[in-house]
């Protein structure tokens, strides 16, 4: 975890996106997100898992997708 809060830093200057295969790290980030609020907005997205999404997703500006949010918690 402490070797990808590079990627936490860089998200929260930048434009709240990360795109990391970590999925290890990002639980444990999902995790700290109900202690650090601001984690909840930056958006994780696992190229792995949204491979059929990812690249279009990127060409159209990598809006956020509320289920790849860190801080997401489903209803």
């Amino acid at each position: 975890m402490i070797d990808d809060v590079h990627l936490i830093e860089l998200a929260l200057l930048t434009d709240d996106t990360i795109v990391s295969i970590n999925r290890k790290d990002r639980k444990k980030f999902c995790e700290a997100s109900v202690y650090i609020n601001t984690l909840n907005s930056i958006v994780w997205a696992d190229p792995h898992k949204h491979r059929t999404d990812i690249i279009q997703w990127l060409n159209a500006g990598a809006n956020p997708v509320e289920e790849w949010k860190l801080g997401y918690v489903t209803s």
